[in-house]
C-alpha cells in the first residue's frame, strides 16, 4: 500500500518476511490490552473475530468452488449470471480454475488470451475480468478508504476480496495481476452469489439450489439400501400452508431433520470489537432454528408426510457459508438466542437441551454425510450431539474421522 514501484527488497526474502509479519503481531499485540481496560469481555469475544480471520485461509477452497458450481449451475441462475457477466455459471467455473492455475506460477496475464479451447468467448471473458479489477491508483484509494486506526485494524475490509486483479494498460494487450490467486477463486466461485443478490431477483432461487444441492448430496453418498432421503413436502397445519422440513436422513435406528439456510453472517458481525451486529444477527439466526423446531415437532407429532416411528431424532440446520460460531461466547448467545425465540413462538425452551439443533456449515454437512455413511446416524450423532462437544468448530471433529485417525474422544465410533 505505502510501497514505492520498485524496492530492492522482496517479501520472497525470509529476513524480511519474518520482519513484517513480527511487526503485525507486536502491534496486534500492543492494541489488545487496551480492549481488555475497556472490557473484561472482549478476550472471548475476540475468540469468535479471530476464528472468522484464520479459518477461511485453512478451509479447502477447491471444495468450496466445486458446491458453488454446483448451486449456481441451476438455470435461472446461471442464466443469472450470464446477463450480468456475459458468462454461464460453467464458463465462469472454467475460467476461475484456469485464473487460478495461471497466476499460481506466472504474474502476469494477458487480457487477449485465447479461450475457444475451453468454450469461452475470449471478449466477454476479458470484460467480466475487467470488471472485477482495479488499477493501482483506484485500488491505493480504495485501501486507504477501508483502513481502520482503532480496535478494528486488523479486521478492516480487503477491497481486493471484490476485485483480486490488478489491471494495468499495456501494448499488444492490457494485462493483470493478482497477487493473491486465493482471492480471485474466491471472488469467482463463492461471491457469484453476491452478484446474483445484488440484482434484487434472485434471493429465493439461491435458497432452493442450495436445498437441492445438500439433498443431492446426501442422496449420492449414503447407501440407498441403509438410508432414506426425502426433500421438502409441503403440508397443512388447519388452514396454514407449511414448507416443512427441507431435508430427511432416515436410517434403522435414527432420523436427522436437516434446514438448509443460506444467510450469511455480515462482515461487521464476523468482525466488529464491540459485538452489537454479532448479537442482532444472532437473534435472526435463533429465529431460524426456532422455526425448525417447530416443522420437526409436527412431523413427529404426525402433522406432515413423515412415517412415525420410534427411533433417536436429531437435528441440523447446514449455512452455506460457515458462521464459525467458536469458542464459548458465541456458542452461548446462540442458545440464548434460541431459547428466547422458542418462548416467544410457544414453545418450551427446554427443547434445546433436549433435542439439540446442530449449527454446521455445508462444507462439514458433506464430511458428516461420508462419515454417517460408514457408521450410521445414531453412533455418529449420539457422541456429536453431547453437551462435552457443543460449541466446538465441527471441522476439528470430523476431519480425524474421515482421514480414520480418531482422537480418543471418539473413539465409540466404530
Amino acid at each position: 500500500m505505502h510501497g514505492s514501484y520498485w524496492s530492492s527488497g522482496s517479501l520472497a526474502d525470509w529476513q524480511t518476511f519474518s520482519t513484517a509479519i513480527n511487526h503485525i503481531r507486536r502491534i496486534d499485540n500492543d492494541i489488545f490490552p487496551l480492549q481488555l481496560e475497556r472490557n473484561q469481555s472482549a478476550a472471548l469475544r475476540d475468540i469468535h473475530r479471530i476464528a472468522h480471520r484464520q479459518f477461511p485461509w485453512q478451509s479447502y477452497r477447491h471444495g468450496n468452488v466445486v458446491r458453488y458450481w454446483r448451486i449456481l449451475s441451476e438455470m435461472s441462475l446461471s442464466e443469472g449470471l450470464r446477463e450480468i457477466t456475459g458468462l454461464t455459471t460453467a464458463q465462469i467455473m472454467r475460467l476461475a480454475l484456469l485464473i487460478f492455475g495461471h497466476f499460481s506460477e506466472h504474474p502476469y496475464l494477458a487480457l487477449n488470451i485465447d479461450l475457444s479451447q475451453i468454450n469461452i468467448d475470449s471478449a466477454a471473458a476479458s470484460k467480466f475480468l475487467r470488471s472485477i479489477s482495479l488499477p493501482i491508483g483506484p485500488l491505493h484509494a480504495a485501501i486507504l478508504a477501508a483502513q481502520k486506526y482503532d480496535l478494528d485494524w486488523l479486521y478492516a475490509f480487503n477491497p481486493m476480496v471484490d476485485t483480486p486483479f490488478i489491471y494495468w494498460e499495456g501494448a499488444p494487450s492490457d494485462f493483470l495481476q493478482c497477487p493473491l490467486p486465493a482471492l480471485a477463486l474466491n471472488r469467482m466461485s463463492e461471491r457469484l452469489h453476491f452478484d446474483l443478490l445484488r440484482a434484487g431477483t434472485h434471493g429465493e432461487a439461491i435458497g432452493k439450489a442450495f436445498e437441492a444441492y445438500i439433498f443431492d448430496y446426501a442422496s449420492r453418498v449414503l447407501p440407498r439400501d441403509r438410508f432414506a432421503v426425502s426433500p421438502e413436502a409441503r403440508y397443512r397445519v388447519g388452514k396454514q400452508q407449511k414448507h416443512g422440513v427441507d431435508v430427511i436422513i432416515d436410517d434403522a435406528d435414527a432420523a436427522v431433520f436437516v434446514e438448509c439456510k443460506t444467510k450469511r453472517l455480515s462482515v461487521p458481525g464476523k468482525f466488529a470489537a464491540d459485538g452489537v451486529r454479532l448479537e442482532g444477527e444472532i437473534d435472526a439466526l435463533g429465529g431460524m432454528i426456532a422455526r425448525h423446531y417447530s416443522n420437526v415437532l409436527d412431523a413427529l407429532g404426525g402433522k406432515t408426510s413423515w412415517q412415525q416411528r420410534e427411533c433417536k431424532t436429531f437435528m441440523l440446520l447446514v449455512t452455506l457459508d460457515d458462521w464459525r460460531m467458536f469458542g464459548i461466547h458465541s456458542p452461548s448467545m446462540v442458545a440464548d438466542a434460541v431459547k428466547k425465540s422458542l418462548i416467544a413462538k410457544g414453545m418450551p425452551e427446554t427443547l434445546w437441551d433436549q433435542m439439540p439443533c446442530m449449527l454446521i456449515s455445508a462444507e462439514d454437512f458433506e464430511i458428516v454425510t461420508e462419515i454417517v455413511s460408514k457408521v450410521g446416524l445414531a453412533k455418529f450423532f449420539d457422541k456429536f450431539s453431547t453437551p462435552e462437544f457443543r460449541g466446538w468448530p465441527a471441522r476439528g471433529l470430523l476431519l480425524p474421522l474421515k482421514d480414520r485417525t480418531r482422537p480418543p474422544r471418539l473413539n465409540g465410533l466404530r
